[in-house]
């Protein structure tokens, strides 16, 4: 599936995702005197004109125009009290599962100094701190404790991303069908981003009162969100967690000192991978659920795609992938085009029956190097992760590659237990002295 949108990289980076939104209106709590916007959430929550309902909605809209990179901190707490007053908002629901993975950030600027190390990392560090501007956004990544020393807690914090990764995407992958209107305005253009955020300053006098400076929001636009484009968000935040998990699931004590002890020079393989075994939990298995998850989602997403393949007329009207005229004012707007055949010709509802087919568990027949044929069952290993790699006791060529491992089926993959004869075809040193 082809995604394109002018602000997909907002979204795609759950890191860096944000969103600045707001209304051209002014409601109740929001007033506006020389040049400085004010919100007070206390104004909305008494005011007896409103319902629940829109107590709610009013304190979501505000959480929304605060929702940017600097000042999201503040947007939770709007969107915490819309959902203590009415908890199926959508739109504080949204944005607080989408800003998950920046409430993750709290504290870190704090909380890796134990891990500045190097005379030229404490340099860097010290030249950042002096030009990081004051502003909500500098107490917040401050507010903490110098507690990250190791590997351990650095994989304890990556834990803690992709859990947010995770609530983000059982958040869309429960409300598919979910419509929405996002009040974004175009600070987040690919053009002038960094000027205009770096501007605009929040302040909070008291407890429910926020003060908007340099904060012009005569320009905003709104953008809608349907099921297509949260088919897209889901499988976005799918790709960030595979790949967070792929970090995480092996314990990995000892990368850092060995990373230390090695520092500018080039150690061939076999010297690298024995330091690392050195260190008992080097390579154990931490947590088997990142691996098990890959098959649900790799599911979610062949689904994605043959929903989104069977609304091409709707979804890529124009047969052009990243055409803004294909779902002009949503999200998405280049649209979700999927063709019939890839570049080089090759069937997609062929490569997506073969997906379904690897994930069901049922031995593929592979070619390697256009020479060697077997069956792989990549499953197995997924939903039954090696316990500890180093019990693989690799051997390695002069090349530095993988030779021999102790395990013929290298955690069940190859079926067949000649997952020795598949690296002996696949090293590059051998074709090397064969050609």
């Amino acid at each position: 599936m082809k995604l394109s949108s002018p602000k997909l990289t907002v979204f795609a980076l759950a890191c860096a995702a944000t969103l600045c939104a707001c209304t051209s209106k002014m409601h109740s709590g929001i007033t506006s005197h020389n040049g400085v916007i004010t919100m007070n959430a206390s104004a909305v929550k008494s005011d007896s004109s409103l319902s629940q309902q829109q107590k709610a909605e009013q304190l979501a809209l505000m959480g929304e125009q605060l929702f940017t990179l600097t000042n999201f901190m503040y947007a939770e707490e709007l969107f915490d009290q819309a959902l203590a007053i009415d908890s199926t908002n959508l739109r504080a629901q949204f944005y607080k599962n989408l800003g998950a993975t920046l409430m993750t950030l709290k504290g870190m600027m704090v909380r890796i100094q134990p891990m500045i190390r190097t005379a030229q990392s404490r340099a860097d560090y010290q030249k950042t701190l002096a030009h990081f501007p004051h502003s909500a956004l500098r107490t917040f990544l401050f507010d903490g404790k110098p507690d990250i020393k190791s590997m351990k807690d650095i994989q304890a914090y990556e834990d803690s991303l992709i859990a947010a990764q995770e609530q983000w995407r059982q958040f869309l992958r429960s409300n598919k069908n979910i419509t929405l209107t996002l009040n974004l305005n175009d600070w987040f253009k690919p053009l002038g981003v960094g000027q205009t955020v770096s501007d605009c300053r929040v302040t909070k006098p008291n407890q429910e009162t926020y003060d908007l400076t340099n904060c012009d929001m005569t320009h905003a636009v709104q953008e809608y969100v349907n099921r297509a484009d949260v088919e897209a968000l889901q499988q976005i935040a799918a790709g960030m967690e595979i790949y967070l998990g792929s970090i995480d699931t092996y314990d990995l004590t000892g990368l850092i000192r060995t990373s230390d002890k090695f520092q500018n020079q080039n150690p061939p393989a076999p010297v690298v991978w024995n330091e690392l075994t050195k260190y008992p939990r080097f390579g154990t298995l931490r947590t088997p659920i990142y691996l098990k998850r890959v098959v649900s989602m790799g599911v979610d997403a062949i689904a994605g795609v043959r929903w989104a393949k069977s609304l091409q007329s709707q979804l890529c009207p124009t047969g052009q992938s990243g055409n803004m005229l294909n779902r002009q004012n949503y999200l998405f707007a280049g649209g979700l085009c999927v063709p019939n055949k890839t570049s080089d010709g090759q069937s997609v509802d062929k490569l997506l029956k073969t997906a379904e087919l690897i994930l069901s568990g049922v031995p593929y027949e592979v070619t390697i190097n256009n020479t060697y044929r077997t069956q792989i069952t990549p499953t197995a290993f997924l939903n039954s992760p090696i316990q500890d790699v180093k019990a693989l006791y690799p051997t390695f060529n002069s090349c530095g590659e993988v030779q021999t491992v102790s395990d013929s089926t290298l955690g069940g993959i190859f079926p067949n237990h000649d997952a020795n004869q598949v690296l002996s075809v696949s090293s590059q040193c051998a074709n090397q002295y064969s050609n």
